[in-house]
């Protein structure tokens, strides 16, 4: 399975380790608009590689979203455009009204 974690930081980065564990992820691209946080996160084993939008969604069979609401609801219109219809996308984020209203 092809994960796409966007956000890498404590909850994204947590999803990361325990996806790793479980095994059930082949290959999982990270994407975060923090330099730093990738770059940590790549040298930590967190992720296989990092990407952007643009690149990464084609072939993800999952996307976590880990990044504020607001952030979430701006860019899941345009993650919906850019995934397969297969794609399971799921979020971290702690409140879903403004997420419902995005979609």
């Amino acid at each position: 399975m092809n994960a796409v974690i966007i956000g890498l930081g404590l909850i994204g980065g947590s999803m990361a380790i325990d996806l790793r564990r479980s095994g059930l992820t082949s290959h999982l691209t990270g994407i975060d608009q923090n330099a730093e946080n990738g770059t940590e996160a790549l040298k930590l084993g967190l992720v296989d590689k990092l990407g952007s939008l643009q690149d990464s969604l084609a072939d993800a069979d999952l996307v976590i979203l880990a990044i504020p609401v607001n952030a979430i609801a701006g860019l899941l219109p345009d993650i919906l455009n850019r995934t397969p219809e297969h794609t399971v996308i799921m979020d971290a984020g702690s409140t879903k009204q403004l997420v419902c209203r995005s979609v």
